[in-house]
């Protein structure tokens, strides 16, 4: 992008500051010819106009101004001045993006204070080019849509965490149990207090001793219940009882809380197979 300087001492356009790139130096272009730069200062240029005087000429690029301050002969002024709201929206965007970050959420600060001012400086670099340029247009759109999403999906993780800590309890708990089917003919009939004692002798037992000790070195020990029902079972064709181990938990999973109901079940199943022999 090209962008000329009025001076009195030079035809239109004859004096003119180029942008090649992203990331190439400007470069000070006289009768389209470059003018080289002071060895000192890539940014500094000597020449001499047509009237044979020594001219001096300095150009600054501001970090987050897309304007291009140019100092000719002690006299200041600025060059791409002109810019949409939207394009200056996508300078100050990333940044807004990464100080919200940073309030919402750690793992989300991380990824906007590595990704947020690279995209802010390229937005301001991306406006000192071609304004109907592609690479231009790709740039700002980059700073503006990566900055939002990434400020969408943090959002959304907030609101859940909020959501999930105003969930009561209860309806986080799991529900889990294990059904043991006595249909056996020696329990036949027998009476809900004898299915009471059978309970009562298998808490006395090491293989349930032994689940207690399991549910003890867990932080939290899930609920268990234990409920005696009679039912028609079809494979007998007569009712049987039915002992019921009801965990419930909010703490362990679904998988770790049905593996409990599963140990505390069989166990109780094989301590009526031996009573059975």
């Amino acid at each position: 992008m090209k962008y000329p300087i009025q001076d009195d001492a030079f035809a239109e356009n004859a004096l003119q500051i180029e942008i090649p790139g992203l990331f190439t130096s400007p470069r000070l272009l006289l009768d389209e010819q470059s003018v080289h730069p002071l060895f000192s200062n890539k940014h500094a240029f000597h020449f001499n106009d047509p009237n044979d005087k020594q001219r001096e000429l300095t150009i600054s690029l501001p970090w987050l101004d897309p304007a291009i301050r140019v100092n000719l002969d002690g006299e200041e002024f600025n060059l791409n001045t002109v810019h949409s709201a939207k394009a200056r929206l996508a300078i100050f965007v990333p940044l807004a993006v990464m100080v919200l970050c940073l309030v919402l959420s750690t793992f989300s600060a991380w990824i906007a204070i590595a990704l947020m001012p690279p995209l802010s400086l390229l937005a301001v670099r991306a406006m000192r080019l071609n304004h109907f340029s592609k690479k231009r247009k790709l740039l700002l759109a980059a700073a503006m849509l990566v900055p939002l999403t990434l400020l969408a999906a943090t959002t959304w993780k907030v609101i859940e965490r909020s959501w999930e800590n105003r969930v009561p309890a209860a309806s986080l708990s799991r529900h889990v149990f294990y059904d043991v089917v006595l249909s056996s003919e020696q329990f036949a009939f027998l009476s809900r207090q004898g299915v009471v004692d059978l309970l009562d002798a298998f808490r006395t037992t090491q293989a349930f001793e032994s689940v207690e000790l399991d549910l003890a070195e867990l932080p939290v020990a899930p609920e268990l219940e234990v409920s005696i029902s009679q039912s028609f079972y079809p494979k007998v064709d007569r009712k049987v009882w039915i002992v019921r181990f009801d965990f419930t938990t909010a703490e362990l999973g679904v998988v770790a809380s049905q593996d409990l109901a599963n140990s505390l079940g069989s166990r109780f199943e094989d301590f009526l197979r031996a009573i059975e022999n």
